[in-house]
Formats: structure tokens, sequence, C-alpha cells
């Protein structure tokens, strides 16, 4: 009884650290900057994709991927960024979810052709296969890898990043800064779409 609860419970977290990864950069555009991007999962889904191709199409290990990954989804930010966000920064909600909608679906689109609408899938390494059995309960290697990177990425923040935060919260020593300068802006919503 109690080895099954703690089984689910780990699970829970796992899954719960897996969309806290995907949805933290959500909460920083949205909170922090006022700016609605509801295309944010589809800068996961670069990673994603870059991943799979990287593994799959040229043989690399599933570690090397992962910093690919990361820089596959920040470039594509970055462009995004420059060309479309930047303009609507200061327009209306609605403004801003039309954009990110649309692309969402272009963003659809345009890996459907390319890899098809099929579930794809990775070969992970043998040690994030398989799980570990504590005290009767079993935990996944690769739930337990999910849950440390999770954890890693949740470092306490450096200096610049509590300098952004405290000029886009508008604090009052920062007040004259406000509406923050657009390379401010930037760099954050860059920096959380990756």
């Amino acid at each position: 009884m109690l080895a099954s609860l703690a089984g689910v419970l780990f699970d829970g977290f796992a899954y719960g650290m897996l969309l806290f990864l995907l949805s933290v950069g959500l909460s920083v555009t949205l909170g922090m900057m006022n700016f609605v991007n509801l295309a944010h999962c589809s800068f996961a889904m670069v990673g994603g994709y870059a991943t799979l191709t990287l593994m799959t199409r040229f043989g690399w290990p599933f570690l090397a991927t992962l910093p690919m990954a990361f820089l596959a989804g920040a470039l594509i930010s970055i462009v995004l960024e420059r060309t479309l966000y930047r303009r609507l920064y200061r327009a209306s909600d609605l403004d801003q979810c039309l954009l990110t909608i649309g692309i969402v679906f272009i963003s659809v689109a345009v890996f459907a052709w390319f890899y098809t609408t099929e579930q794809q899938s990775v070969q992970v390494p043998d040690w994030l296969r398989g799980s570990n059995h504590i005290a009767g309960a079993t935990f996944a290697n690769y739930r337990i890898f999910l849950i440390v990177v999770g954890l890693a990425i949740t470092a306490p923040e450096t200096e610049r990043e509590h300098e952004i935060r405290f000029v886009l919260l508008d604090a009052p020593g920062h007040a004259v800064m406000r509406p923050a300068p657009d390379a401010l802006v930037g760099e954050v919503l860059d920096a959380h779409c990756a």
C-alpha cells in the first residue's frame, strides 16, 4: 500500500516537473513581461524535434542532443522575437494572442509536413531505461532524470536575472526605466523560450 502510494507520488512529481519545465517560460513572459505568448509550446516542439533529428538521422547520443535542443529553441525564438514579437510589445492582448496562436498553427503544420503526424520516438540510453526498486516502490530512471534536470534548471537566479526581474516588475527604484527597453524584454523572451 505505502509502496504503491510512494510510486504514484513520485510519478506525479516527475510529470509535474516536466509540465513545470514546459510552462515556466510561459509564466515569465506572461506574468513579468505582460506579453501573451501562447506559442511557447512551439519552442518546446522545436527542441523535441531537434533531439529527434540529431539522434535518428545523425546518430548523436541523447545527452549531446539536449544542449542543441535548447539552442534550436533559442535561435528560433530570437528570430521570431526580432521579426514579429518586438512589434507587439505594447499591443493589445488580443493582438498578441492572435499572433502567437498563428505561430502555433504554422509550426504544427510545418512539423507535420516534415515529420508526419505519427508519434515519433527516440532511443534513450540504457542508463535511462528501467527502474530502481527502493523499499518496495519502483522509481523509473527517466523520471529521476527529469526531476534532477528540473531541479538543476530552477537553481537560484543570477545577478542579471534578478536585475531583469526587478526592472520588469516596475520596482520603485527603477520606475524611470518603465516601459522596459525592448532589448531587455527581448532578452527575457529569448531566454525563457529556449
